[in-house]
């Protein structure tokens, strides 16, 4: 027998090809020796003498067998929260940007017709219907370029883009009835407004000048100043309608 061959520390057999049996025995003294043996030798040493075995050494053992098995999967795990938190806080963020863009682009189309079109009520008889229609035709082009905005980023028939349709018809024909419409034209122009304003915006927060304002914008051509203010200022506040809508609603970034 070759003077390398492996044999067991107990009984000096020779340890054949099967997985060799490796034991530790702990003396009272703390002492610590690791001893090889046959199989065969450490199951029956394994049934010897008193079990001392506690939970906790179980335990003990389980975790230094299993600690790089452990690390891995927690890495993985974590691996995967991490991303998704990432992903999750990633199209947030994308969102929030949107509809900040979104408000600030609907503002600033919106004060911008608000001021063209009381400049226009207020142009001379010779040159009031061509700053009219500037106007109104300014406002088709700027809002025209946010429609595809919400049209894509938010559902077909959602609460917000329903308000952002008529909102950007209620603003269209308050800019048109600042002159020169016919009594037919005029109620239905009005009426478009007052159906807006009472679905998306609510009761105004500021008296109007007039009694009934909505009977007194059908019966004249050229609205009184005090009076078409007044409808733009609240048509105004459909922007904030807008906006709380935004943020209730769920963009579609995919």
């Amino acid at each position: 027998m070759s003077a390398g061959t492996p044999r067991s520390d107990q009984s000096g057999e020779v340890l054949n090809a099967g997985a060799p049996a490796h034991v530790i025995y702990v003396f009272e003294d703390g002492h610590r020796r690791l001893a090889t043996l046959t199989v065969a030798e450490a199951a029956h040493l394994r049934g010897q003498g008193t079990d001392r075995t506690t939970t906790l050494s179980r335990l003990n053992a389980w975790i230094t067998w299993h600690s790089l098995a452990k690390w891995l999967a927690a890495a993985l795990v974590g691996a995967v929260i991490a991303g998704y938190i990432s992903d999750q806080y990633s199209d947030k963020q994308s969102e929030v940007t949107l509809e900040g863009t979104l408000v600030q682009d609907v503002s600033a189309a919106s004060i911008a017709l608000y001021q063209q079109a009381q400049e226009a009520r207020a142009t001379d008889t010779a040159h009031r219907r061509a700053a009219r229609d500037k106007a109104a035709d300014a406002w088709v082009l700027a809002s025209g370029t946010l429609t595809p905005t919400f049209k894509v980023y938010y559902p077909k028939g959602s609460r917000v883009v329903r308000n952002w349709d008529a909102y950007q018809g209620a603003m269209y024909n308050w800019a048109v009835l600042g002159c020169c419409t016919t009594s037919t034209g005029r109620q239905k122009l009005v009426d478009s407004i007052h159906t807006y304003i009472d679905a998306y915006v609510g009761p105004p927060t500021r008296s109007a000048p007039v009694a009934d304002p909505w009977k007194a914008l059908a019966t004249t051509g050229r609205p009184h100043h005090d009076l078409y203010q007044w409808v733009g200022l609240y048509l105004l506040r459909g922007r904030g309608s807008i906006m709380n809508d935004l943020r209730s609603a769920s963009a579609s970034l995919d």
